[in-house]
């Protein structure tokens, strides 16, 4: 029930005395008054930014799973569920996307073709493939990848950098690495036509990371921060 001060009281009793309302019962008004205190906000609708996002799930070929974390839980099985939630929060911020979780190719070659062509054919204004790293147990911390001559991905993994370590300061910082052809796993970089980005927010290898994020609300709300605030610059 909602509470009302003596002199709240006191001042809806003159209010229903002077105007003297028919059939007005004290109890009644209350009651409507708190009805209208309960009901839902009304949402009032975002304006689209015209921004494409395109989140890519990596190690999403056939057969090809990823590294698996101490929780037994594969790069491709972790990142499709944060794919799909990120999805949501950028739209409720007026940012279209699109979730890539199944790429075509028999090999790593021609699956980052398909997966180039496919971003290419959406028109989106920036990509991001979601990864977590492997080692040794001891291994920590956050990385973001871009490829080497683009200054507009170097720009976007600084912004998603920014967004971990203001998230997460406790955690390891281990910057943003730039990518050649002659680097493993560059493929995804080299073949995006709009600025893009590998992340590395973690070392499933170590168990102590990977228990922080199995809150995976931890990642999304950095990806969403930090995609946002490059949209912003």
């Amino acid at each position: 029930m909602m509470r009302v001060s003596d002199k709240q009281y006191k001042q809806l009793l003159d209010i229903q005395k002077a105007l003297e309302w028919e059939g007005v019962k004290l109890d009644s008004l209350l009651k409507e008054m708190k009805e209208q205190e309960d009901e839902e906000p009304i949402e009032v609708p975002v304006e689209p930014t015209g921004k494409k996002v395109a989140i890519c799930v990596g190690h999403s070929r056939s057969g090809d799973n990823g590294a698996v974390n101490t929780d037994g839980v594969s790069e491709h099985t972790y990142n499709g569920q944060i794919a799909h939630n990120l999805s949501q929060k950028l739209s409720s911020h007026g940012i279209e996307s699109k979730v890539f979780d199944y790429y075509e190719g028999s090999g790593y070659g021609s699956a980052m073709s398909w997966i180039g062509d496919q971003v290419k054919k959406y028109d989106a204004d920036i990509a991001i493939e979601l990864h977590f790293n492997s080692a040794s147990p001891s291994a920590a911390g956050y990385e973001y990848l871009y490829w080497h001559s683009s200054s507009s991905s170097k720009a976007l993994a600084n912004s998603l950098l920014k967004a971990q370590e203001e998230k997460t300061p406790q955690m390891k910082n281990r910057g943003i690495k730039s990518k050649t052809s002659s680097d493993r796993g560059s493929g995804f970089l080299s073949k995006t036509h709009c600025p893009s980005v590998i992340t590395e927010p973690y070392f499933g290898s170590n168990k102590e990371e990977t228990i922080y994020y199995r809150d995976k609300t931890i990642l999304e709300d950095i990806y969403t921060k930090g995609i946002i605030n490059y949209f912003a610059r």
